[in-house]
């Protein structure tokens, strides 16, 4: 049995019931993809965090996270577990099961970092926003908007197949159309300002956006 998240022991390829269906095989390859891009340093740590499915860098693994009153109410595939306040965005949860405290600490709106409290040496667990709860951040995508962003996600993801040079680029922007396919405008934007300053770290020609289609905002 799986040890809570915090743990870094997640079983390889679990999933949760709440996974929007287009984030299922190649897709859900994409989201891994676009997470481990995405790793830049962040600023000033928010307090607060957005309800919904964040999912574990490696693409392997998922949780549910929703506020509970003043609690983080953190939900996996066989357990559901309340982590209490313990610092200003930093929430804790003691396993009698483990006799191991966990702790879950707020990044920004839309990333965590899974840790051990008493385990400084062990390296944390980043998980992203994958798919905010029904109405948190702002109305869905319509179907039409979707299917437009998954075909350009599907274009982005050839062209990283065909032109090797530019891979990282291509699988940025088709993350970032795939993102665009599941979530909601703000939560969309927010990702694809943060695509766009790690793209304009590898690229030799930073004055436009390789794909202003899903990377407007340049």
């Amino acid at each position: 049995m799986a040890r809570p998240v915090g743990g870094l022991a997640h079983p390889r390829g679990s999933t949760m019931t709440f996974f929007h269906p287009r984030v299922r095989g190649a897709s859900l390859f994409l989201l891994a993809s676009l997470a481990l891009l995405a790793s830049m340093p962040v600023g000033a740590q928010s307090t607060d965090f957005r309800n919904g499915t964040y999912m574990v860098k490696d693409g392997g693994y998922t949780i549910d996270v929703s506020h509970q009153g003043v609690a983080m109410r953190v939900t996996e595939p066989n357990r559901v577990s309340d982590y209490l306040p313990a610092a200003p965005g930093t929430y804790q949860f003691f396993s009698d099961k483990t006799q191991t405290r966990y702790g879950m600490r707020v990044v920004d709106d839309h990333t965590l970092m899974a840790f051990k409290p008493d385990r400084p040496d062990v390296a944390g667990t980043e998980l992203v926003l994958i798919n905010s709860a029904p109405g948190e951040g702002g109305a869905a995508v319509s179907e039409e908007a979707a299917g437009r962003y998954e075909a350009l996600a599907e274009q982005y993801r050839q062209k990283s197949e065909s032109d090797a040079a530019n891979v990282q680029v291509w699988t940025a922007c088709s993350a970032v159309a795939l993102k665009r396919s599941i979530s909601n405008a703000s939560e969309a934007d927010a990702f694809s300002a943060q695509m766009a300053g790690m793209l304009r770290q590898i690229l030799v020609d930073t004055t436009t956006s390789p794909c202003p289609d899903v990377i407007p905002q340049w």
